[in-house]
């Protein structure tokens, strides 16, 4: 994907996102639990309509996470 990002065949800000990440070896986190609920798609917007693929019932527990020593 990276590739294409270059050659112009795709553009995400994702890929970009990550290659920066990889090239200066950092991490990146993500919660395996959602922590936010998108209103963004309920019909009352102008360039999106109403779609239920993005709804999902929010956490309502404490992410704990070990630390671990690498």
């Amino acid at each position: 994907m990276l590739k294409g990002q270059i050659k112009g065949i795709n553009n995400s800000w994702a890929v970009r996102w990550y290659a920066a990440a990889f090239l200066v070896n950092k991490l990146t986190l993500y919660p395996n639990k959602t922590l936010i609920y998108n209103i963004g798609f309920d019909g009352t917007g102008v360039h999106s309509g109403s779609v239920n693929v993005f709804s999902n019932a929010l956490t309502n527990k404490t992410n704990h996470s070990k630390k671990n020593n690498y």
